[in-house]
């Protein structure tokens, strides 16, 4: 089961649905905050966990041994 992210385009207010069903209109969900019923389907903020001793180092963009 996916779990989307949306906004109302009358609130700004962000929120995840889980779907569960393919038959649910996955573009526009009403917003839980004000009832508007087109809050549209946003791209989803990704984040990432280093666990401790991690080998990645821990300051990005400097030079020397990144990404050709």
């Amino acid at each position: 089961m996916p779990l989307h992210e949306y906004q109302c385009p009358a609130c700004g207010k962000r929120f995840e649905k889980l779907c569960r069903s393919a038959k649910e209109n996955l573009n526009e969900q009403p917003c839980p905050e004000c009832g508007h019923p087109r809050a549209r389907r946003t791209l989803s903020r990704v984040g990432a966990v280093r666990g401790q001793g991690s080998a990645a180092p821990s300051n990005c963009g400097n030079s020397g041994g990144g990404f050709s």
